[in-house]
């Protein structure tokens, strides 16, 4: 199926916004936090921290306080990203070689595990359908499964790839450089947006979701 071709402008856009996904988010699985931070949450008890003790109202409380600081950190990180960006016109050679790069490695290691994500993406339609007899669910759900299976060793695999380690890693370092000279605390706030999400990712799901059972 042909695809039309991305205006310039699109294009840019495109870039900017997986910067997010390349860049500022950690490689691994899971958030990326320094060691700083990670010592400071571990050894003291944040206020906004989720609490086993805590009564389910202010469990609550505490995660949508984290919640609104980290919108607040990701709307000014994304400004000075931008700004980066603008100002940088080499950051964003830098970003499209890898972007591309990233998209190479990951289509040859879905090839070698046999993952049609138009396949997955059609399985995933057919499955909205209420309709489909128990049987047929039960035969997609299983396809799916092991397609989604698939997807995540290649993603696995194209992560640990040393050619885009090693340019994810000079992008980063640029970026990084770009952006303290937009703001100087640009690294403390990508920190503390880290910090806090993984404190997201150990909230309680059933706080976050009432205490229903």
């Amino acid at each position: 199926m042909s695809q039309k071709a991305l205006s310039p402008l699109s294009t840019r856009l495109c870039l900017i916004c997986l910067t997010l996904l390349i860049c500022w988010l950690p490689a691994s699985p899971g958030p990326a936090v320094s060691g700083e931070a990670l010592a400071d949450s571990a050894g003291k008890a944040s206020p906004w921290i989720f609490q086993k003790n805590s009564a389910p109202d202010e469990a609550k409380q505490n995660i949508e306080r984290i919640i609104s600081r980290v919108q607040q950190l990701q709307a000014k990180i994304a400004e000075i990203r931008n700004n980066a960006l603008d100002k940088h016109p080499e950051l964003e050679k830098m970003l499209k070689k890898l972007v591309l790069t990233r998209k190479e490695i990951m289509g040859t290691h879905l090839e070698q595990e046999n993952v049609d994500l138009q396949r997955l993406e059609e399985i995933g339609k057919k499955l909205q359908d209420n309709g489909i007899p128990p049987e047929k669910t039960k035969t997609l759900k299983q396809e799916q499964k092991k397609l989604v299976l698939g997807y995540r060793i290649a993603e696995n695999r194209t992560a640990q790839n040393d050619e885009l380690q090693e340019l994810r890693k000079n992008f980063y370092t640029e970026l990084m450089e770009a952006a303290k000279k937009e703001n100087p605390n640009a690294e403390k706030m990508l920190d503390e947006l880290n910090m806090l999400q993984h404190q997201l990712q150990l909230a309680n799901p059933t706080v976050m979701s009432g205490g229903a059972q």
